[in-house]
């Protein structure tokens, strides 16, 4: 792996429930603008080869790398709860019936 400093990933815990920011809504700042956030209050700097799964609804940001390179890995995915009434494949075909010689 290559040397490298800094990196990370910042968090702001309790951002699911609004209000990591500290900005109130319809301020006319640009929320997105991190300049304007509160500072994170957590920030994971794990090993090399180290996965990090939280929800996506946590705000979260990428730290600078001061130097060398930092090669990451991004994933994302949903959960989804399966609607009653919506779309079910057919089961599996049942397995090949063993024949006696």
């Amino acid at each position: 792996a290559d040397a490298f400093e800094g990196g990370g990933t910042a968090f702001w815990p309790d951002s699911h429930h609004g209000g990591a920011t500290g900005l109130q809504s319809g301020s006319g700042v640009d929320e997105n603008d991190r300049r304007h956030w509160l500072p994170h209050t957590l920030a994971l700097s794990p090993p090399a080869g180290t996965a990090i799964i939280f929800g996506g609804n946590v705000t979260h940001a990428g730290l600078p790398v001061t130097s060398g390179t930092r090669h990451l890995f991004v994933m994302s995915f949903n959960l989804v709860r399966k609607r009653p009434g919506a779309f079910e494949p057919p089961p599996p075909p049942p397995p090949p019936e063993d024949v006696d010689e």
